[in-house]
């Protein structure tokens, strides 16, 4: 493997994929063609066909010349913000979000409303089409300027048909062609992804890969737990789509009594440390909190109750990721989600957890933090 195909699947090298792999570079600040030919391992020649073809469709530009290193100047090459928008949509349990950026992924519209994910794909799609096309009008763009639409679940994704695959936590949803429908919409391509495959990508891509660093765990912690999983700068998703479903691994549950989950089977980590498992522990207590947005907030105001709850999960999480971090040896593993934001008391039982308990060369350089972007 060379350059930056680490990124892409080399069985699916094509002129497709390789414009592709050039745009995400060009976007990501290489801006020359011979940086370009360094950076994807293409070859010289590929490398100028597919520029100019991209230059052809209007999607990148010649924005003039590079800094001279002592011979001829390169041209530099950037994305076209003005030729078109993009839209991405990620679906939660109980909330949507929708922003629609330029092409250089530079925000133009943001929108976040509830939804009940379990009412199933004809309503939830029907809301997610309505308030797309009302941000593309607050974003003075039409649907016939959306060039690529990406869309996040809370469940396992069969990548290569755009549907999910028997999630747990969205009845109904079953293998559905979500992509396929979607990009009917606007005649534009469309891609679903696992929720936190999307967030790892994106904590890798804006923060790990230029530190060199192309092996980590992405922990979400909201409604329910995931792990997406970042292996030689590409994401791994399974033979099936399931890699990184920590959520459904069993737990131990010393004082409680069995839980069932929503999988159906009994003491699965999501079904105790997860964000509706903590705001039903917490009504148990008497607290009047109906979603696990709100849990943060408890712990940000010093609540003992919430804070030892939200470390406990902490702890039940390192009790899976300690036989993983042994495994698989990531450079970091980077915490997310709505809990996630709670991360201080999270963080310090993961890490209490797992640097008490996996190997001591595994943890050496090991890093345990909050995501780059946040709630980004």
């Amino acid at each position: 493997m060379t350059g930056a195909w680490g990124v892409f699947d080399e069985r699916e090298r094509g002129p497709s994929t390789e414009r592709k792999l050039l745009l995400s570079l060009i976007g990501s600040g290489v801006a020359t063609r011979p940086a370009l030919v360094g950076a994807s391992g293409l070859a010289r020649s590929t490398v100028s066909q597919r520029v100019q073809e991209l230059v052809e469709r209007d999607v990148i530009e010649e924005a003039g010349a590079s800094v001279s290193t002592g011979g001829r100047r390169a041209t530099r090459l950037s994305i076209r913000r003005d030729a078109g928008v993009v839209v991405a949509v990620d679906l939660g349990v109980t909330h949507a979000n929708i922003r629609i950026a330029d092409l250089a992924g530079s925000p133009r519209h943001d929108a976040a409303f509830p939804i009940r994910i379990a009412e199933g794909p004809d309503v939830i799609l029907t809301s997610v089409r309505a308030n797309i096309l009302t941000g593309l009008d607050q974003a003075n763009a039409t649907p016939a300027e959306v060039r690529a639409c990406g869309i996040g679940v809370p469940g396992p994704v069969n990548f290569g048909e755009g549907m999910p695959t028997s999630p747990p936590l969205m009845p109904g949803w079953d293998d559905v062609s979500v992509a396929k429908r979607v990009a009917t919409w606007f005649d534009a391509p469309a891609v679903l992804d696992n929720d936190v495959n999307i967030m790892a990508l994106g904590d890798y891509t804006a923060e790990w890969r230029h530190h060199g660093w192309h092996d980590l765990l992405f922990v979400k912690h909201g409604t329910g737990i995931g792990c997406g999983i970042v292996a030689r700068g590409a994401i791994h998703r399974g033979h099936d789509g399931a890699a990184g479903d920590i959520g459904h691994v069993a737990v131990g549950a010393v004082g409680r009594d069995p839980v069932t989950c929503l999988c159906g089977n009994l003491n699965c980590l999501e079904a105790i440390a997860g964000g509706q498992a903590l705001v039903q522990q917490l009504q148990e207590y008497g607290y009047d909190l109906q979603t696990p947005s709100e849990i943060p907030g408890l712990v940000l105001q010093g609540d003992a109750t919430a804070i030892n709850l939200v470390r406990d999960a902490g702890r039940l999480i390192a009790e899976v990721l300690t036989s993983i971090v042994n495994f698989f040896n990531p450079a970091a593993i980077v915490l997310g989600g709505s809990i996630g934001s709670a991360e201080q008391s999270l963080l310090a039982g993961m890490r209490e957890g797992i640097y008490g308990r996996a190997t001591a060369l595994a943890t050496r350089r090991l890093q345990i933090v909050p995501s780059h972007l946040g709630r980004e």
